[in-house]
């Protein structure tokens, strides 16, 4: 079986990992730009990412955040962007620009807030591929009021025995009422979990 640590290589994308962008955390502090959103995803090919990045840099923008993964043969984009265009002037551009490539585009304003929060625990799950691991691990982050800040998940081991993994990152002010409701949701689940902290030296 592979190392769970290869597993951050392969970042989630799409509807998920843009709530997780825009979504306020705790610790968050006022933009002094304004800021938009930008999701694209199309068959992968080379260039997209280029041509993605050369109208915003020609129209000025500047790249604040960015997630880019493949997922099914898809080349997925999320980016958060300083610029002065609106979502409508900036999605044509990229459009046009984009449209030999076949990317569906969309743009769209970010509140006036961003996160300064940084994860507190790492968590790892793994166990026999299931429907369900997902939204009971992560109901019982929320049930102790836990917020995340990244998530990857990935299928590994043979196709007759899956093994699903999944990386959380996350931020906790009470590692023991988390450690209880991730044992107690691992456990129903029929899977393996690993909690620790992450300090400065982590990275």
């Amino acid at each position: 079986m592979q190392e769970l640590g290869q597993l951050r290589a392969v970042p989630v994308a799409g509807l998920d990992r843009v709530r997780a962008l825009l979504q306020p955390s705790p610790a968050v502090k006022e933009l002094t730009v304004p800021q938009l959103a930008v999701t694209a995803v199309g068959a992968d090919r080379p260039g997209i990412v280029a041509a993605v990045a050369r109208v915003l840099h020609d129209r000025g923008g500047n790249l604040e955040d960015s997630a880019m993964t493949i997922l099914g043969g898809h080349f997925a984009i999320v980016l958060l962007v300083d610029t002065d265009d609106t979502p409508e002037i900036l999605q044509d551009a990229l459009a046009t620009a984009t449209a030999e490539l076949g990317l569906e585009v969309s743009v769209t304003p970010v509140s006036g807030q961003r996160s300064t929060a940084e994860a507190t625990h790492l968590l790892s799950v793994y166990g026999t591929d299931k429907p369900g691991i997902v939204a009971g691990v992560t109901d019982a982050i929320a049930r102790v009021g836990a917020n995340i800040t990244d998530l990857e998940t990935q299928v590994i081991g043979e196709d007759d025995t899956p093994v699903y993994a999944m990386v959380i990152e996350l931020v906790s002010d009470d590692s023991a009422a988390l450690e209880t409701e991730l044992g107690a949701a691992c456990e129903r689940l029929g899977v393996d979990h690993t909690l620790r902290t992450i300090d400065a030296e982590t990275y």
